[in-house]
């Protein structure tokens, strides 16, 4: 039984996300490893508008795109971005990047007094991210905002640059507000694939609502997409998809819902109280005792937050069993560590099948089996 039953939102935001993908899938190859970005991407991007109204115009969605270098991270985010028609900026980072390099722009301008001394003045405006931020704004539609290379930034660059995303703005040295909003999505490497990678602290992880892992391709879907990149690269312009007003509405409808449903609530909580090694004996605590780094207490939240966006977008195609999974992984993987030799995704199952009654069965088959997530 799906979650969210059939309405005319919901056919409008299926129909959606199906135009959405058939425009990316016309210039990049949209295979099973890609398409969860591809789904999250536009979920979530529905989901700032409705962020934006509840809770204050510069509350943007955070989305983790974690996996191998040359996967797709950065192209298949920014093709999101132009087939939505909306505002977007890139930024890469690196050791010496700060907050205010990405969301603040210095004027520094020298001039000689009447006494020939050099007077230096400084005056900031709106940086790379801000102005597209604010002219987004100022049309009515949000922007898609890309940090890239995550990995190759300390803690405390990232720290101070996340809790700016989560204030809603920065600061410049004179007071003045440079605004943060929209859907907000960083790549990085891993060590698994790249060993120059840093491993982001789990405070830092856990400011993302949401994570998906892109690994190296198949043999056949990298056939595939060798193909595809030359027949297609010669396509001029993008298809842009407009987003109906009702998606946003879908998304809504889909968060409440699945927050006020008591079984839900209970099986997010448990699941997210087992990860965090707060039970005692039994299945329980074997599962926990794989667990190396534990989420923190935003998860059950995430989590709530991207099941909504994936109902919203895949409507009756997901049951509540696979709706939960999916929200479940998705939201949790970035923000545990497991023991050598263990898999976050199925490690999270685990927990769910001790967590939720109805889905004992999820264990039985590994999450790469289940085809959720690559």
């Amino acid at each position: 039984m799906a979650l969210v039953r059939s309405s005319d939102f919901a056919r409008v935001s299926r129909r959606f996300y199906e135009d959405v993908e058939r425009a990316v899938s016309s210039y990049i190859y949209v295979h099973e490893g890609v398409r969860p970005l591809l789904q999250l991407g536009t979920g979530f991007y529905i989901a700032s508008y409705v962020h934006r109204n509840e809770f204050g115009d510069y509350v943007p969605m955070t989305l983790a795109v974690i996996g191998a270098p040359g996967s797709g991270k950065s192209q298949i985010s920014k093709m999101i971005a132009r087939v939505l028609d909306a505002p977007f900026a890139t930024y890469t980072v690196t050791d010496q990047t700060s907050t205010l390099d990405v969301f603040v722009d210095e004027i520094v301008l020298s001039s000689k007094d009447s006494n020939g001394n050099t007077v230096v003045t400084r005056s900031y405006r709106d940086g790379v991210f801000s102005a597209v931020v604010r002219k987004a704004l100022s049309g009515n539609v949000m922007p898609v905002l890309i940090l890239e290379e995550i990995d190759k930034v300390n803690d405390r660059v990232l720290q101070s640059l996340l809790a700016a995303l989560a204030d809603g703005y920065v600061a410049d040295p004179q007071g003045n507000k440079h605004p943060a909003a929209g859907l907000f999505i960083a790549t990085m490497n891993t060590r698994k694939y790249d060993p120059t990678s840093k491993d982001p602290s789990e405070p830092i992880m856990d400011r993302f609502i949401a994570s998906v892992e892109i690994g190296y391709p198949s043999h056949d879907v990298l056939e595939k997409i060798i193909e595809i990149s030359v027949t297609r690269r010669r396509r001029q312009g993008v298809e842009r998809v407009q987003m109906p007003r009702e998606a946003p509405q879908e998304y809504e409808k889909a968060l409440h819902e699945i927050a006020s449903n008591p079984y839900i609530r209970r099986c997010v909580a448990k699941t997210v109280s087992i990860l965090q090694k707060n039970v005692r004996g039994g299945a329980e605590e074997s599962v926990a005792e794989k667990v190396r780094r534990t989420p923190g207490n935003r998860a059950p939240a995430a989590a709530i937050y991207t099941m909504a966006a994936l109902s919203a977008i895949l409507g009756d195609e997901l049951d509540e069993r696979e709706l939960i999974v999916m929200g479940l992984v998705h939201a949790l993987r970035h923000r545990i560590l497991v023991v050598p030799g263990a898999d976050e995704a199925n490690v999270i199952l685990e927990a769910v099948s001790c967590a939720c009654d109805r889905t004992s069965s999820i264990s039985s088959r590994s999450a790469s089996q289940q085809g959720f997530f690559r």
